[in-house]
């Protein structure tokens, strides 16, 4: 029988800041264990969190699998049989848009019976530690104010007030003030922050953008028209996930042609080869997530007039027999199956290089090379927000703990990868986790003292402004950070163990359960073959131009299964 030491009562209520996919996680696994009392303070008028309400354009699909992202993914919620936010989700879109994924995010809210906790429209503004650090009596003081944070929901028309490029000074603002309300305080005995990662654009400007005479802005946030483009020659400057999802944009709206121009490629993820990686357990081995990837690679992907192999990418760390490689690149994968058509179809192109300035409709690179276009979408990645810092007296953060204060817990979605497995694409079962990890640290204080007293807590990895780069906040560490610190206090604690040690077999599980491989081969070919049709509907290639085959065959994901099996057999006995 599992151990269940009795929950550790507090003065004071819970503390979550931020209303979105952790915020709500948090709060519906200390629902789940019987609490109420927490509070939840959400700048926004509605959940749902940054990165869907704000930074998401009106055209944004999730580029992982709902089955294994939905917000009620765990295995208490969501499994065969249950009715809670109408089960789990095999009727829903495998990539849902935006627009599809919020209301779910209030679904939950609301069969969770969270919305009463939550404090919209507000802001926290300071927080004061009443106590010494070392007093279990010790609290938070949170000073509120009530405000309106903008948002729209309209595509277009460029950056809000508080948005503007990535420029610091900007981004003090926090909503105006809303004066029909009162500042008011909150004490918590224990706090979580999740400002999400995907914060502000950033700031790129190239000499002579004033010249170029085209539509040029941030391609995220609703800030760009799309409209503007039908018929144009548009260069998309980097190569992330947003430019995944702006190539799917341009295509979808009839650009003439797309650059990608980009100084160093990232590998992008193929949508099966995704599914594949959030169904398996134990992991996948990097050398056959490579050997996926130039399946697909080796047929579209050319650069310079060579054949792209994922296995000679800057970010790949392999054996001369590529049995064994280690991944480690910035950024997360780009997933998206029209990335590699439209370079089937000569309608897309990838170029190496840097802007060194812009003339009327030109790009002058410092390759030498000109590209001629109409539109410019910048994709330059996004930076975190240094107020959380300042919020939470963050000086290191301890795995997710500021200053290695176990009822502090703060984390943006950690970035980047660093892995020689892969058993994730998808952020669901990593938050999931984290809500259960950081619960179960409030709610057995005494576990935490016997780590510290083991000292364990001083092998946390640690994480301070500034590292790797000057842009980086504390809190905004990368995913390499955030998967040492779980494994070592998972393998320190028993009891964290427990609650967690079906995660796995959970994810493939609802993975499968949900989205077999059959269905997802066939929505994923009928969306390829969809965008076949549209480019002939919207004359962006010959009527007769050769139809491309599917990127992969279901005979050979079987195959991938096999492989798999024998690794995990080899590796794990």
């Amino acid at each position: 029988k599992t151990p269940t030491p009795p929950r550790h009562k507090y003065q004071h209520p819970y503390g979550i800041i931020g209303a979105g996919y952790m915020g709500l996680k948090t709060a519906m696994v200390l629902s789940h264990l019987g609490s109420k009392d927490f509070v939840i303070f959400d700048r926004y008028d509605r959940v749902g969190g940054h990165a869907w309400l704000e930074m998401a354009n009106k055209t944004t699909r999730l580029q992982t699998e709902f089955p294994t992202y939905h917000i009620w993914y765990g295995e208490e919620w969501s499994y065969p049989g249950s009715t809670l936010c109408g089960g789990p989700p095999v009727d829903f879109d495998i990539w849902p848009t935006r627009d599809q994924l919020l209301p779910t995010f209030q679904r939950c809210a609301e069969e969770f019976g969270l919305l009463p906790q939550c404090h919209l429209q507000t802001n926290v503004a300071r927080m004061e530690i009443v106590g010494k650090i070392s007093d279990q009596d010790r609290y938070y003081e949170l000073s509120v104010e009530p405000v309106k944070y903008g948002r729209k929901d309209v595509q277009g028309g460029g950056a809000l007030a508080h948005q503007l490029g990535g420029d610091p000074d900007q981004h003090q603002h926090e909503g105006a003030r809303d004066e029909a309300r009162k500042p008011y305080k909150v004490n918590v005995s224990c706090l979580a922050m999740w400002p999400g990662a995907l914060v502000f654009p950033r700031s790129v400007v190239y000499p002579g953008e004033e010249e170029f005479g085209g539509p040029l802005d941030y391609a995220v946030e609703m800030r760009f028209d799309y409209s503007h483009l039908p018929g144009k020659v548009v260069t998309i400057i980097g190569h992330g996930a947003f430019t995944m999802e702006n190539i799917r944009t341009c295509l979808e709206v009839g650009v003439k042609s797309i650059f990608v121009l980009c100084r160093k490629m990232n590998l992008t993820c193929p949508r099966p080869a995704s599914w594949f990686v959030n169904q398996a357990n134990p992991p996948i081995s990097a050398s056959q997530m490579l050997d996926i990837l130039q399946h697909a690679y080796s047929k579209h992907v050319v650069v310079g007039g060579k054949v792209i192999d994922p296995w000679d990418f800057h970010s790949v760390h392999g054996n001369s027999a590529r049995t064994h490689a280690t991944i480690i690149q910035k950024t997360r994968f780009g997933i998206g199956d029209v990335y590699f058509l439209a370079q089937a179809y000569g309608l897309l192109e990838i170029v190496i290089g840097n802007v060194k300035r812009m003339t009327h409709h030109m790009l002058h690179l410092d390759t030498g090379r000109k590209l001629e276009c109409e539109a410019v979408l910048k994709c330059t990645g996004c930076l975190g927000d240094w107020r959380v810092d300042k919020l939470l007296q963050i000086k290191e953060m301890r795995g997710t703990y500021v200053n290695g204060d176990p009822r502090r817990a703060c984390s943006g979605e950690a970035d980047g990868i660093n892995a020689s497995q892969f058993s994730l694409t998808t952020s669901g079962p990593g938050y999931y986790g984290m809500a259960k990890s950081v619960v179960h640290f409030w709610d057995c204080p005494n576990d935490w003292t016997r780590l510290v007293d083991a000292q364990i807590i001083d092998m946390l990895p640690v994480h301070r402004a500034g590292e790797p780069d000057a842009e980086f906040p504390a809190y905004f560490f990368t995913a390499s950070h955030a998967q040492s610190a779980g494994i070592l206090l998972e393998g320190a604690s028993p009891l964290l163990q427990m609650k967690t040690e079906k995660s796995g077999a959970y994810k493939n599980m609802i993975q499968l359960h949900c989205v077999p491989l059959e269905r997802v081969m066939r929505e994923a070919k009928a969306d390829w073959e969809r965008y076949e049709k549209l480019f002939r509907q919207r004359g962006m290639v010959p009527a007769d131009a050769p139809y491309v085959d599917y990127l992969y065959t279901t005979d050979y994901m079987q195959q991938q299964f096999k492989l798999h099996e024998e690794y995990a057999k080899a590796r794990y006995a």
